[in-house]
């Protein structure tokens, strides 16, 4: 009796990318040599394959990738209100209107504090623009010059846009950790069929051969040493790790 071994590979273990890659493409090698397996094996690959549809809509989210470009398009709009505003107090503080000019001064103070905020990362920058605005609301003198300077709706606009924002930040993170959830569920199930499958073809190819069977092995076994990534002891992780903190 032929001894064949499958090269060792710890599916659940891989990324959900990778996962993906290594069970497409053996599920590719395997569906044109179904009719030549056992009924064991085309009952493995069925379940396999059955677990595969279930698991692809978990590897990309659609969703999160709609809300993370309207953040973005938010964000970039945040800029441009704010840049709007720098401009326009600039602008009075050049001006001969004495009244804007006054005003321009008065919001200069308060803004500069303020001026470098959309350098910083999305949500942070989310935080320091409600504080930004819970000061200016507060504040009466602010308000009357942003009046006088005839931007306070444009400040306004600036608030909502800024809400805005964050809603949609907050949906993508709730569907986001909902995603990751049920993705790590549907790799487990996935995973499992996966080694289910690989143990039968295993116990083909050695006990009951055909030249199908032995070429989807050997194709399978390729894949395999393709997607391997060895699993460390707990002393390997830590001497990385101490050689990482080192570096």
């Amino acid at each position: 009796m032929n001894n064949y071994t499958f090269n060792s590979v710890y599916a659940f273990k891989l990324s959900i990318d990778n996962l993906s890659g290594l069970i497409k493409s053996t599920i590719s090698n395997a569906v044109p040599v179904k009719t030549k397996l056992g009924e064991p094996e085309k009952a493995a690959l069925s379940q396999l394959i059955a677990d595969n549809a279930k698991f692809q809509p978990m590897v990309k989210n659609p969703r999160k990738i709609e809300l993370t470009d309207m953040l973005i398009m938010l964000n970039d709009e945040r800029k441009e209100i704010f840049s709007e505003i720098k401009r326009t107090i600039k602008l009075h503080l050049l001006g001969r209107d004495a009244r804007k000019r006054k005003a321009a001064q008065t919001l200069v103070v308060f803004f500069q504090s303020y001026w470098g905020v959309m350098n910083e990362p999305m949500n942070i920058i989310t935080g320091t623009l409600n504080e930004m605005f819970a000061k200016y609301k507060a504040d009466n003198e602010l308000k009357d010059a942003a009046v006088t300077a005839g931007f306070d709706l444009i400040i306004s606009e600036f608030e909502s846009c800024n809400n805005d924002f964050n809603d949609i930040y907050l949906q993508r993170a709730a569907i986001e950790a909902a995603h990751e959830l049920s993705a790590s569920e549907q790799k487990s199930i996935v995973s499992k069929s996966y080694s289910q499958f690989c143990n039968v073809i295993e116990q083909a190819v050695n006990y009951a051969p055909n030249e199908d069977i032995l070429s989807l092995f050997n194709n399978m076994n390729d894949l395999r040493k393709t997607y391997y990534v060895p699993i460390l002891t707990e002393e390997e992780e830590i001497t990385i790790s101490e050689v990482v903190k080192e570096a």
